[in-house]
Parts: structure tokens; sequence; C-alpha cells
């Protein structure tokens, strides 16, 4: 596998932890504890994971909101 896929990976897996994480507690499935655990661990690898996939989208380097 490439870094790519594996960034795509990871990053669909927090994706994934962010909406268990957000709708967990309204159906009971998990305690707001875990909820804040889960969302703590997610949100960064979420947004590290969509920076990091930015720079295969044409093949430059540079990153979005970055001012170039």
């Amino acid at each position: 596998m490439t870094d790519k896929n594996n960034i795509q990976i990871l990053t669909v897996l927090a994706l994934i932890g962010l909406v268990i994480g957000g709708i967990g507690p309204y159906f009971g499935l998990i305690s707001d504890l875990l909820q804040a655990v889960i969302c703590i661990i997610t949100l960064p690898v979420f947004v590290i994971g969509v920076m990091l996939l930015w720079k295969y989208r044409d093949g430059d380097e540079d990153y979005p909101f970055m001012g170039y």
C-alpha cells in the first residue's frame, strides 16, 4: 500500500470515529466521558489526514488555508 492509501484509510476511520463520538451518547451507546476521549483522539487525526491528503490532489505541496 502507498502512503496515500494509508492516509485515506486512517482519515476515513477518524471520520467514522467522529460520527460515532458525535451521536453515540444520544442513542445510549457510549458515555459522555468516552465521547470526549473519542473526539479528542479522532478530530486531530481527521484534520491532519485531510491536510496530508491535500498534497495528493494534483501533486503540489501546497496546503489549504495557509495563504499560498
